[in-house]
């Protein structure tokens, strides 16, 4: 890997080159370890009627006991060009330069005292330097300068040679309170160029330089890298470099997320940030290594509790760490460290022993306080090897987190709890049941699933809480990881080992009432339902009733029955008991979630106003709730038009860290991003998008799997793959068949269009007749404009184009009305298909003009193509010039061909001819200043 660049030092190069110019000048560079002074000294220049192989004169103090004198010149000088013909004083430097003997004058007498021999070697060192000039003489890390160097400084800067450029690099937290470098500043003699930088951290946009610098040409960086980096090195630009050659020589990701224990800290950085702890006093060590136990910042009285210090040596050490910027207060006043992987070097310094000495005193210390931190007290009770002690603080700490509504925080430490060596049968079988509560409203993982599944199939459980755990496994495999099949079967069989606990049964069997992608025709979940009800009532509890009636709901919702609508959901500022409330706030998820659905687009953006508040009013937010919300607001703006800054909303969602463990919100967004991808022209990540919500655990949820098969339905047919689009679109028609909920069939209409292209009327006859049938009565406004679009395809076959244009033509008024603005655009663009002449083509510019409002422009390729196939220019509405910009078309064609996209291909997705791409893309390459689009694939 080639030497990483120098970023975010642009204005400090520019003073340092302004500098080399002037007669005379100092230069004082700060900043903390690993800034960059030294690289940014190494690439400084030297004047310009400098000898051609002159560089700058470069020399380090060194951190030594007893430093060598004048060590940094000796340095300096050793390698330099020293012409002939020295002033005599300069053979004064043999005893310290013997390797440039035959370049110096003979030594002079030696004068008879101390102070004349320093006089005289001052004046040697200002003469050789005056000869060397012009030149630049660094002296690096100050803050360790020897005595000698220190006068030599002293005695230099007041009277320096001229085109001498003098640059003195430390860091202020190391310098010896008696040396106050920028003191020297001021005793320069008039006319003398002097700049102070300090080195700051570098920006996020500086590491991600950075990182397309180090990495770009060895493999993709995810989203948010470079601002995780940022994080984890709070802009240290050595600390990033080594972390970046980290990744590049193991492929592991530095920018994750890490606890202090983690050991993928690059032996270069940890050598570096260790040789900075050795350098501290006893007592300074004592805090710093309490601080990394501790791990959050933490009060003075806290850090010297647990270090065991008296008050006078903890506020030394505290006071030496944080002069040495080891440790940094933060606004609040707690203490902790700057950057995470200074804490983690401190914290893997520590020899184990001490280690959990350190973490049990803390966990004794923090269990004083009137209102404990049961959650820290477990976690250091756990590294401290305290088993007992780790489960009942984190039991406690996961009880206080319900009692606040922060289940996520509780199923985190249940989950961690229950990995403890030895937890007795009753201790584990009771946390589970805590675990799978608190995973329910949280946001569960795979290891919360794999843990409850384990603890089931234990021996020695009661069949009532292998019962409550089974549901609680059914519950999280059914509305978070989508696996239905398997949700069915534990619920199943939980309503059977809860037979004496009516109210949990209730709620597994109220589930079962809710259709999912199981095959069991609908009846049976009203069957379903009819018995939760009843075992509802039977239990007596309120939340629990709350819960069938919600799903009732649900139910009812997912059917088009308009009694779904009635089931009353309370105001926000009710009072209301936590768990009812987070009941009634999933029921106005749901009820948003099917009108999207439906097509009922008043109700829904009701619903999920209500949603927000129900789930941002209580203690803590519902997270899982309004993470749903999102992607059920983003598949509403879809439908309804609202495409402004849609995109860069899916992208941010697609990227949110919840959406590991919630496959079926991970559906619902990429569902958007792909129809916006085929709308906006670049088929090619629509179709590979919409394979994905195709997988299995998106096609539990049907009718967002039928929307990605309509939608990838219509990517086939455009590529004249009828029997691909069948074929794909067939197996959920058959389970809404199954199941008899024809209202999700809505988005298959390119299913019947490939039957037709098929040649297969009769099957699309009796296709038409079932959705007709299905639909009827139904509260469902998308199906009701889906239904005169399906017997407008069918006429159109048939080559009744009159009947068909007027079916379209009512379709499109009931898309209008929804409104569903795109559809509308395609009703309008069907229409002028089967009108006869003039009023085709007037018809067609209209669906043009829809289309360039929404930004549909695959659409509006389409449109065009058939309105110049039959003669009618179609000029860009608003077109103008856009100089060296780029135009939008370009800019579309540039997207696509730095993705790797041919010109044929991108031809095929634009509707244009590849002489048109080939055009675009050339004028694309001149305005970008490229030659060839590798340079343009390089450049995305």
């Amino acid at each position: 890997m080639c030497s990483p660049p120098l970023v975010g030092r642009d204005r400090e190069r520019g003073l340092l080159a302004r500098a080399t110019a002037q007669q005379r000048a100092v230069v004082l560079i700060s900043g903390e370890a690993g800034t960059g002074k030294t690289r940014l000294v190494h690439e400084l220049g030297v004047p310009p009627d400098a000898p051609a192989r002159a560089g700058p004169l470069l020399g380090r103090c060194h951190p030594a006991p007893a430093p060598f004198p004048y060590g940094p010149l000796i340095e300096a000088l050793r390698g330099a060009p020293i012409p002939a013909r020295l002033n005599p004083v300069c053979g004064t430097l043999h005893p310290l330069l013997p390797e440039c003997a035959h370049l110096l004058p003979d030594p002079p007498p030696a004068p008879a005292d101390h102070s004349s021999r320093r006089h005289r070697l001052f004046r040697a060192f200002r003469e050789i330097l005056t000869a060397l000039a012009p030149a630049v003489l660094v002296i690096e890390d100050v803050h360790w300068i020897d005595p000698d160097t220190r006068a030599l400084l002293d005695f230099l800067v007041p009277r320096p040679p001229d085109r001498l450029t003098l640059v003195l690099t430390y860091r202020p937290e190391e310098l010896p309170g008696d040396y106050p470098v920028a003191a020297l500043a001021a005793r320069l003699p008039p006319g003398t160029f002097r700049a102070e930088l300090e080195l700051d951290p570098l920006t996020p946009d500086d590491i991600g330089h950075l990182c397309d610098a180090m990495l770009g040409d060895h493999r993709p960086l995810p989203g948010g890298f470079a601002a995780r980096l940022h994080t984890r090195t709070r802009g240290n630009p050595l600390a990033a470099v080594e972390l970046l050659r980290h990744l590049r020589a193991t492929g592991t990701d530095p920018a994750r997320p890490t606890g202090p224990d983690d050991t993928g800290l690059p032996p270069a950085l940890r050598d570096a940030l260790l040789e900075r702890l050795s350098r501290l006093g006893r007592h300074a060590r004592a805090i710093v290594h309490t601080a990394a136990v501790l791990g959050e910042p933490a009060t003075e009285a806290l850090l010297t509790a647990v270090a065991e210090l008296t008050p006078v040596h903890a506020a030394r050490g505290l006071d030496q760490a944080l002069t040495r910027r080891i440790l940094h207060t933060a606004p609040d006043g707690a203490i902790g460290f700057p950057h995470p992987l200074m804490l983690q070097a401190a914290y893997n310094s520590l020899p184990l022993a001490r280690r959990r000495r350190l973490h049990r005193r803390a966990a004794a210390v923090l269990g004083t306080e009137p209102d404990p931190p049961y959650a820290a007290m477990a976690a250091h009770s756990r590294e401290a090897g305290l088993h007992d002690a780790w489960t009942t603080y984190a039991e406690q700490a996961a009880d206080r987190a319900v009692a606040t509504g922060d289940d996520g925080t509780a199923a985190e430490l249940l989950r961690d709890a229950l990995t403890r060596p030895r937890l007795t049968p009753a201790a584990r079988s009771r946390l589970a049941v805590k675990l799978g509560r608190a995973a329910l409203t949280g946001l569960a993982t795979e290891e919360t699933i794999t843990l409850l599944r384990q603890i089931i199939d234990e021996q020695g459980l009661s069949a009532g809480i292998r019962g409550e755990l089974r549901l609680e496994l059914g519950l999280l495999l059914l509305n978070q990881a989508g696996q239905g099949a398997q949700a069915r079967n534990e619920l199943a069989r939980a309503c059977a080992e809860l037979s004496h606990r009516p109210a949990l049964a209730a709620r597994a069997m109220s589930a079962l009432a809710v259709p999912r992608s199981t095959p069991e025709p609908v009846d049976a979940h009203r069957r379903w339902l009819r018995r939760a009800t009843a075992a509802a009532g039977h239990s007596g509890d309120p939340v629990i009733s709350t819960a069938v009636a919600v799903n009732r709901a649900t139910l009812l919702a997912q059917l088009g029955d308009a009694r779904a609508w009635e089931v009353a959901l309370p105001d926000p500022a009710d009072p209301l008991e936590r768990a009812q409330r987070r009941e009634f706030t999933r029921g106005a998820l749901n009820l948003a979630d099917a009108a999207v659905m439906l097509g009922d687009y008043p109700r829904a953006e009701h619903y999920l106003r209500l949603t927000t508040e129900l789930a941002t009013t209580a203690e803590v937010p519902f997270t899982l709730v309004l993470v749903g919300a999102e992607s059920t607001g983003l598949l509403l703006d879809w439908a309804r038009g609202r495409w402004e800054g849609l995109a860069e909303r899916a992208r941010g969602a697609a990227r949110s860290p919840h959406l590991a463990g919630l496959p079926l919100v991970a559906a619902e967004i990429d569902l958007v991003r792909a129809n916006l991808a085929l709308a906006q022209g670049d088929p090619a990540e629509a179709e590979e998008l919409l394979r994905g919500v195709g997988g299995a655990a998106a096609a539990h949820l049907v009718p967002i799997r039928a929307a990605a098969l309509g939608t990838l339905g219509r990517i086939l047919l455009a590529r004249g793959e009828a029997e691909g689009a069948w074929r794909g679109i067939d197996p959920v028609l058959c389970l809404i068949r199954s199941k008899g909920i024809w209202v999700w069939a809505s988005d298959l209409t390119p299913g019947l269009e490939a039957l037709l292209a098929l040649g297969h009327d009769t099957l699309a006859d009796d296709l038409l007749t079932r959705f007709a049938a299905g639909v009827e009565g139904a509260a469902a406004p998308a199906a009701a404009a889906a239904l005169p679009r399906w017997r407008a395809l069918v006429a159109e076959h048939r080559g009744q184009a009159a009947e068909a244009a007027a079916l379209f033509a009512q379709a499109e008024a009931a898309y209008r009305a929804l409104p569903r603005p795109y559809d509308a655009a395609r009703m309008l663009e069907a229409r002028g298909r089967c009108l006869p002449g003039e009023g085709e083509t007037a018809v067609l510019a209209e669906a043009l003009r829809a289309y360039l409002v929404l930004g549909a422009s695959w659409d509006a390729a389409r449109c065009r193509r058939a309105l110049r196939e039959r003669g009618v220019s179609t000029p860009h509405v608003g077109q103008r010039g856009y100089g060296g910009a780029l135009s939008p078309r370009e800019q579309e064609i540039v997207r696509l061909a730095a993705g790797g996209r041919t010109n044929r291909e991108i031809a095929a997705m634009l509707y244009l001819s590849p002489r048109t791409v080939e055009t675009h893309v050339a004028n694309a390459l001149g305005k970008l200043g490229l030659r060839s689009r590798k340079e343009l694939a390089r450049g995305r």
